[in-house]
């Protein structure tokens, strides 16, 4: 009998799951975007202050490099500030100077893309992104 209501509470929950899609960090706590501090986080000093190179990001701080520390400063610009990022969006927050560069970052990562040349936006799905 135990079984059968442990089955039907399992049964019940799986039937009510909806998927959770948390609003941007900004929106829901009130936080004015020129207030986020910008860039790209070191792994190993947990600063900000990454800059970019021809073979990746090298922070200028502990001289450690990555070849993908951009990846992690993208999805934490979608959970700042939502779901639409431009190219413009990606140079100011990883302060990349070259368009092509930025593109070629957000390319490397699958994002979804709506538009073209100028009006192109890129988006995230956060909860089945695989960590790229």
């Amino acid at each position: 009998m135990k079984e059968t209501i442990f089955a039907n509470l399992l049964s019940h929950l799986h039937r009510g799951h909806r998927q959770f899609i948390s609003p941007p960090i900004c929106t829901t706590y009130s936080i004015q975007p020129e207030d986020i501090r910008t860039g790209v986080i070191c792994q190993n000093c947990n600063r900000i202050g990454m800059e970019k190179y021809t073979g990746g990001w090298r922070c200028l701080l502990c001289g450690n490099t990555s070849r993908h520390a951009h990846k992690q400063a993208i999805r934490d610009w979608f959970l700042l500030f939502g779901d639409a990022m431009r190219n413009q969006d990606c140079r100011r927050f990883l302060h990349v100077d070259r368009q092509q560069t930025a593109h070629r970052l957000l390319i490397s990562m699958s994002l979804e893309r709506k538009g073209s040349y100028r009006n192109r936006t890129y988006s995230i799905q956060l909860d089945s992104e695989k960590h790229t």
